[in-house]
């Protein structure tokens, strides 16, 4: 029994303990993380070795001028505190800490030497549901090792050990990761011991009060846009190269890549951009010539889940295979956006056995020879999560947020088209909870646009006050994320009807930074307004 504060007094020394924990339970450890070495991309695109395609991202201190770093110069220059990495959806925040992961996991003589100070990684998801202390993440870690000792020792003894914390998702977080996150906060680590933690933009100012609260010193990093067409083009002829196991084919889809329109090749910023390319150019290679914006993008990638849905229909004998898997998607569509609004974005067993329930009705309507289940159809929508810190519960997902706010935005679309139900009735949330689903917003302008401009004209007045929405808070909460987005901004707004009060609503919050943002903004008005806009005090 464990001495209360203490350790169990059959271990005569606490070296005992350490050693341990940093060879067995670091063994055991290394060969769970190992576990996700391997990647199935989306859309049945195929499978990569992480380690051999990762992209080296590279950061910049917030607010600081030119500053650049490496991944490597950030943990040189990391002496003490709490890094914070912010980035915006898909621009690798979990990738890196997976790549981290890896990197500490594999053999110890390719470990690089920021990574060799730490004795052990532990990694803790904020949309973990099942995990509800930190004793009960170190179980997940160390496993049978708790046959030896309890979990209550590993944790002191992880005190007294410098220990590499890498938190996945601040954004994503839920009652249960809080408390774990908050006890993490709490405790007295190795003065050596450091703790990475992913985010979101718009939730960095809730991350910093937190950890002022706990007085905690902090230091915030953006994840820098992939801008430059050599970067570009450098990561896709990698991941090709590693998806069609051929140079040749490798070298035709970064030379297609570099053939784009130049403003359409700067829309490819963020590494998930760049794979949704690499998918799409396996599957439909075609359709790449028809786009001329982000919009076009996110479409043909809503429609190559189709494509892949429609194959596996192929020989089952359903009826009308296009207005099943519309169906469908409007079911899925909603379930997504309910969880969105929720911020969740994973699934429970049970969770998803209600969506299943509802699929089941459906697809016995279609189905006149074999029986079709609905596994085959969330088997292509969702993917079952292994949990990275450890819990053996099994969850399920979209393969990324996108994936699942673009599902969200086609039931929305399709509900403004054949309903009358408002914006805000079908969203599901009061107009100040729009910029949570700001993604969903822009990607429902672009199906619209593409599928019923008419619907789109209608619409427009309550899709315009929507985005307003979330230009004003973003301008307000989080400029960085507003400068990443505005593109897709500037293009879902560019049939507003604005007004001189809608902009100065935005430059009352916007910074002398981002004067060439507002300038733009003001271009958008319609009516003779003369706007004067300003970089000074």
């Amino acid at each position: 029994m464990t001495a209360r504060g203490g350790f169990s007094p059959e271990v005569r020394d606490l070296a005992d303990y350490r050693d341990c924990v940093t060879t067995k339970g670091r063994q055991i450890a290394d060969q769970r993380f190992q576990e996700y070495a391997k990647e199935d991309l989306f859309f049945d695109a195929g499978c990569v070795d992480r380690l051999a395609v990762f992209h080296q991202l590279n950061v910049m201190l917030k607010d600081a001028k030119k500053n650049e770093l490496t991944l490597k110069q950030l943990f040189d220059s990391w002496k003490e505190g709490i890094a914070l990495v912010s980035g915006v959806v898909g621009a690798g925040k979990t990738t890196l800490l997976m790549y981290l992961m890896l990197q500490f996991s594999g053999p110890q003589s390719a470990v690089p030497d920021y990574l060799q100070c730490f004795k052990i990684v532990v990694f803790i998801q904020c949309r973990d549901r099942d995990n509800k202390n930190l004793e009960e993440v170190v179980k997940g870690h160390f496993g049978v090792l708790c046959k030896e000792m309890t979990a209550e020792d590993i944790l002191l003894t992880l005190q007294q050990l410098p220990v590499l914390f890498l938190v996945d998702g601040f954004d994503e977080h839920n009652e249960v990761s809080m408390a774990v996150l908050r006890e993490l906060l709490d405790k007295t680590w190795h003065q050596d011991s450091r703790i990475l933690i992913t985010t979101c933009p718009q939730a960095i100012e809730d991350l910093k009060y937190l950890l002022r609260k706990k007085c905690k010193v902090s230091e915030v990093y953006n994840i820098l846009q992939i801008s430059e067409l050599q970067k570009q083009l450098d990561f896709i002829e990698k991941y090709g190269e590693h998806l069609t196991k051929s140079r040749d084919a490798a070298l035709a889809m970064r030379e297609r890549f570099s053939k784009l329109n130049p403003e359409v090749q700067s829309l490819f910023t963020e590494p998930i951009l760049l794979l949704y390319f690499c998918s799409i150019f396996k599957k439909t290679p075609e359709k790449i010539d028809q786009w001329s914006r982000l919009n076009d993008l996110s479409m043909e990638r809503f429609e190559l889940q189709k494509i892949v849905m429609k194959a596996k229909l192929s020989d089952k004998g359903v009826l009308d295979p296009d207005l099943l898997i519309d169906e469908l998607l409007r079911v899925i569509g909603k379930w997504a956006l309910e969880f969105l609004a929720s911020n969740h974005v994973t699934f429970t067993s049970s969770d998803v056995l209600t969506l299943k329930q509802q699929c089941r009705d459906i697809i016995k309507d279609h189905s006149s020879i074999i029986e079709v289940g609905t596994e085959m159809f969330l088997n292509a929508m969702l993917v079952v999560e292994k949990s990275l810190s450890g819990s053996k519960v099994t969850t399920y997902s979209f393969p990324h947020k996108s994936v699942q706010e673009t599902a969200a935005a086609n039931y929305v679309a399709r509900q403004m088209m054949l309903t009358e139900d408002t914006l805000q009735e079908i969203l599901g949330v009061e107009p100040t909870e729009n910029e949570r689903l700001r993604e969903v917003l822009l990607y429902v302008v672009g199906a619209l646009s593409r599928d019923s401009p008419r619907h789109l004209t209608r619409r427009w007045g309550e899709l315009n006050e929507a985005l307003l929405h979330v230009v004003v808070a973003l301008s307000r909460d989080s400029p960085h994320d507003l400068m990443q987005r505005w593109p897709q901004l500037k293009e879902a707004l560019r049939e507003a009807r604005l007004t001189g009060d809608d902009v100065m609503d935005c430059v009352e919050f916007c910074s002398p930074d981002h004067a060439g943002t507002v300038a733009e903004l003001a271009a958008l008005t319609k009516g003779e307004e003369t706007w004067h806009v300003t970089n000074g005090g």
